[in-house]
């Protein structure tokens, strides 16, 4: 019963550094697009149609599947207890 505790446990910890690194990754793109568009305002529907495309979709879609294989573990470590 333990070993299933500590393991979820684990699991969960992974999944929230997973987390982490969506956050990061799309603040840091947030701020090269906002600096970009800056420095080129004409530009600025392009970039952020760019950001959008290449940056936020592909993290959202990441976060979908973590969430989902978070969610399926949990499932199944729930039916063995």
């Amino acid at each position: 019963m333990m070993k299933n505790f500590i393991e979820c446990c684990v699991g969960v910890g992974l999944a929230l550094l997973g987390f982490l690194g969506i956050g990061l990754g799309i603040g840091i793109s947030g701020a090269a697009t906002v600096e970009s568009i800056a420095r080129q305002p004409a530009a600025a529907e392009i970039i952020i149609r760019a950001h959008f495309l290449f940056v936020v979709i592909p993290e959202l879609i990441l976060a979908s599947l973590l969430v989902g294989v978070a969610w399926h573990l949990m499932k199944n470590n729930s039916r063995q207890v």
